[in-house]
C-alpha cells in the first residue's frame, strides 16, 4: 500500500471484513507507523437513543464496555481507551486493570494509536493482530471498530459492516 498520508476509512462488507486487518496494518506502516496516526471515532460511534448513550450500534462492543460482576474486562478497558484515551502510570503492572475513564465524553477526540497500543499490550493483544484471520479480530479493537464487530460472523449483537472510526494524522 502506498504512503498516502491521508485519512483511512474502509468500506467494509460481511464478505470483506476478514481482509481488513491486513489492509489496516499496511496503511499504518505505509504512513509513518503508530506515532503518526490517531483513531477518530465517527459520529455514529456514540449516539443517544431514548436519552441513553449507545456506543458502536448497541451491539456486543457496547455491552463489553460495561462491567459484569463488578469488573470491566480487558476488551471493555481497551474500548474505553479508544473513546477517552489513556495515561498509564510508570508503575503499572501488565495485566492489572487499566486506569481508563468510563465517563461519556461530550466530544469524540482523536486518540493516538500509540496510546491505544498501550491498552492492547496490557492484555497481550495488539493493533497489529489478526492478519489473515478469517473468523475474528478478537485481539485488535482498532480493526473491530472499523469493521463493526470483533467477530466476522453476522449474528446476535453483531454490527458487522458499520465503520465506527477513521484513521487520521496524529497532530496531538
Amino acid at each position: 500500500m502506498q504512503n498516502t498520508n491521508t485519512n483511512y476509512t474502509p468500506t467494509v462488507t460481511v464478505k470483506t471484513a476478514h481482509q481488513h486487518a491486513t489492509n489496516l496494518i499496511a496503511f499504518i506502516k505505509a504512513n509513518g507507523g503508530m506515532g503518526a496516526l490517531a483513531l477518530q471515532l465517527n459520529a455514529n460511534a456514540m449516539v443517544t437513543v431514548k436519552g441513553k448513550t449507545v456506543f458502536f450500534g448497541g451491539g456486543n462492543m457496547h455491552t463489553a464496555m460495561y462491567p459484569t460482576s463488578g469488573k470491566l474486562g480487558h476488551r471493555g478497558q481497551i474500548l474505553w481507551a479508544l473513546v477517552n484515551g489513556l495515561t498509564l502510570p510508570t508503575a503499572h503492572v501488565k495485566g492489572q486493570p487499566l486506569p481508563v475513564s468510563t465517563t461519556i465524553p461530550t466530544t469524540l477526540k482523536p486518540i493516538a494509536l500509540s496510546v491505544i497500543q498501550q491498552a492492547h499490550l496490557n492484555s497481550g493483544s495488539s493493533i497489529f493482530s489478526c492478519v489473515n484471520n478469517a473468523l475474528h479480530c478478537n485481539q485488535n479493537a482498532v480493526n473491530a471498530v472499523m469493521v463493526g464487530n470483533f467477530s466476522y460472523k453476522v449474528g446476535n449483537g453483531s454490527m458487522l459492516g458499520n465503520t465506527y472510526a477513521t484513521l487520521v494524522p496524529n497532530i496531538g
